[in-house]
């Protein structure tokens, strides 16, 4: 029996934007890099 463990993938992002949207009973932050990916 094969057992499969899945590996995480690490990058380490040199430069990044935040993104942070606030309102009356949120707050939304996003992490992006310089091309407008989100990080997480």
């Amino acid at each position: 029996m094969d057992v499969v463990i899945n590996d995480i993938i690490t990058t380490r992002i040199p430069k990044g934007v935040i993104h942070a949207q606030a309102s009356f009973n949120n707050t939304i932050v996003t992490d992006t890099d310089v091309w407008g990916q989100v990080i997480s």
